[in-house]
């Protein structure tokens, strides 16, 4: 018993881990009923002493476990299958109701582990989200089942209230059992979100196993939520590895994030067999919007803004391409709108449904635009990140809150260490374009000629969302930003403010989607001692441009996976008598990225300020490496 307690096995099954990745091990289930001894959340032995007990019991009248009040053998069966197996024993058999009533029916065939690429609108999402697809009919992927794990939230708690209680862990997690369909109409038509399915290589007796896993934590055993870390991305690592123990899927660091540990199971030799792609609506509908000729868009152009009578229009369309589209455009339109199976999308969509079926396929052979592909989590950066830096810092001085500071050109030496995930310069495979999200970020820097370490900025927290106006959609860009950093328009190293910002605003995409270049007007609230009144605040003006300089297809050449990033930030102080009424900054930055991992970064930025009798100017290198 001692050697098979301390099997991984065994531990998995009970879902063991060290807290926090270092100390001691104890059970990730917190409540008591999957448990049989009291000490069992942390004693693998006297768990499992207590369970071979239980499930060789003559007399199992007396045994109530869990919810559903069942016996030891059929509230644990991938414990007893596992027991059968360790020890070679076959306990005796007994009709379980409440169990065979779920899985009956099932016949599963593989298992598939499952990514919704992220959701920037929705804080739940926003990094993405995992679950585990139960393929039981190979003609008719929508049919299958989607096993997914989730937070019990409230019915309209807000977003806020949702982050605040998630960080904590106030909500309980469930697993939930659902058609696949109604998965893909959540994230693929509603929020518009990719899918990314890696099809698993588990044998027939291992899926049986995984789900009558998943039935003990169901039916037993419930977890804490926590947005970070006890999520959906580690219980289902932690079902896979109890039921696959050689695979080490969950040894991350401090978090897990969806992306990553999907590139944890990707990663693993021989774990996946098959890798599939479901576009998202909105992909599905710019493809069909993108094979149109100049004149059938001008067509499309004034069915869509009703510009002539739509029934009419339609009536006269012979070309099969310009319906196509159309139908996908109010498809797409329907449930962005969330009217369900009323309102006037669905009109005009069943008007154009009824006229295709009426319409003979075009003769002309063209070629569909590809769909990007580019949101597949394995092929992405890993999320920490740790980087050096040189540069030279000249100008911006005349005014030194710190006397003992008064040398204003000089060099300095940057150390950086980022806890997740990705940022505008990195490279965007395996991630939304033109995205970022940043917590917490912290850089220190090396004043080379004072010879002294100075914090230069601690990001708290910080997420932009940049959305290309077109005709087909138009959605605002915003970004919002917290940190602790040294301003630039200071001739002081060693002030600081607690930085806030936040706005929105409008962007118009470039060179066929691979670049941006964007505007927004932020609020923006700053709080130090070194002013006057201790604050400043006022809007802020963010313009830039961001473009790859080579198409995502391209591997070779100097300039592939290489981003480059023109940036213009304007200020106004409008409560600050004794200081700057402004300050603006100009940025240039080049970001290469030499391989998954592994990224090289060149800027400069010029500062301005009407209380500084010259310009600042930085000038510096930076090397990245990202790891899990």
């Amino acid at each position: 018993i001692k050697e098979v307690s301390a099997s991984r096995g065994w531990r998995a099954l009970l879902h063991y881990k060290p807290y926090f990745g270092y100390f001691s091990e104890r059970s990730y289930v917190d409540t008591k009923d999957f448990f049989l001894a009291s000490d069992g959340a942390k004693n693998a032995e006297r768990e499992l002493d207590l369970t071979i007990a239980a499930l060789a019991a003559e007399d199992v009248s007396k045994q109530s476990f869990g919810e559903k009040k069942q016996t030891a053998y059929c509230a644990f069966p991938a414990r007893r299958k596992f027991i059968e197996k360790s020890f070679n024993v076959k306990f005796k058999t007994q009709k379980c109701a409440d169990y065979e009533k779920v899985f009956k029916d099932l016949k599963p065939q593989s298992v598939s582990m499952m990514f919704a690429a992220s959701y920037p609108n929705n804080p739940a999402s926003m990094f993405g989200h995992t679950f585990i697809k139960i393929n039981t009919h190979p003609t008719n992927d929508l049919l299958n089942h989607g096993l997914g794990y989730a937070a019990m939230i409230p019915g309209n708690e807000p977003s806020a209230a949702f982050m605040l209680f998630g960080l904590v862990g106030e909500y309980w997690g469930r697993f939930s059992f659902d058609p696949y369909y109604k998965k893909v109409n959540e994230y693929t038509n509603v929020e518009s979100r990719d899918i990314w399915e890696y099809v698993l290589t588990l044998t027939p007796e291992e899926i049986w196993f995984l789900l009558d896993h998943v039935w003990e934590l169901e039916s037993t055993g419930f977890s804490k939520y926590f947005f970070f870390d006890e999520n959906c991305a580690l219980q289902l690592l932690m079902i896979l590895e109890a039921t696959k123990p050689e695979w080490k899927l969950s040894d991350l660091l401090i978090y897990y994030i969806p992306g990553e540990t999907v590139k944890q199971v990707a990663f693993q030799p021989g774990a996946v067999r098959e890798v599939k792609f479901r576009p998202s609506l909105q992909k599905q509908m710019q493809q069909s919007y993108g094979i149109l000729t100049i004149e059938e868009k001008r067509s499309f152009a004034s069915i869509t803004k009703g510009k002539a009578d739509f029934k009419s229009s339609i009536s006269q369309i012979k070309n099969s391409w310009v319906l196509d589209a159309l139908i996908s455009y109010y498809q797409y339109q329907r449930q962005k709108s969330s009217e369900g199976q009323t309102g006037e999308n669905l009109e005009k969509l069943q008007d154009l449904l009824l006229k295709r079926s009426e319409t003979s396929t075009s003769a002309e052979k063209r070629e569909m635009p590809p769909i990007a592909q580019n949101t597949r989590p394995d092929l992405g950066h890993d999320s920490y990140r740790i980087g050096i830096g040189a540069g030279f810092k000249k100008g911006a001085g005349g005014i030194a809150f710190d006397p003992t500071e008064p040398k204003q050109d000089e060099m300095f030496y940057d150390f950086h260490w980022r806890s997740s995930y990705h940022d505008l310069l990195s490279s965007d495979e395996g991630f939304a374009d033109f995205s970022e999200i940043e917590v917490p970020t912290v850089d220190v820097r090396y004043y080379a000629d004072q010879k002294k370490w100075r914090l230069d900025r601690v990001q708290i927290a910080k997420t932009t969302s940049i959305f290309p106006l077109s005709f087909l959609e138009s959605r605002p860009s915003w970004a919002v930003n917290v940190g602790y950093f040294t301003p630039r328009d200071f001739a002081c190293n060693n002030c600081h403010v607690a930085h806030a910002e936040a706005g929105a605003g409008a962007a118009l995409g470039l060179l066929s989607g691979r670049g941006v270049i964007y505007s927004l007007l932020l609020a923006q609230l700053e709080l130090s001692p070194e002013f006057k009144k201790g604050y400043r605040y006022g809007p802020k003006l963010s313009t830039a441009m961001i473009t790859n300089l080579t198409s995502a297809s391209s591997t070779d050449g100097l300039f592939s996976k290489t981003k480059l990033k023109l940036g213009f930030d304007h200020f106004w102080d409008v409560d600050q008598d004794e200081r700057a009424s402004y300050f603006s900054q100009t940025s240039f930055d080049l970001a290469k990225a030499i391989s998954r991992n592994n990224e090289v970064r060149f800027g400069v930025v010029h500062t301005q300020s009407d209380s500084l009798p010259d310009d600042g100017t930085e000038i510096k290198i930076n090397y990245f490496h990202y790891f899990n």
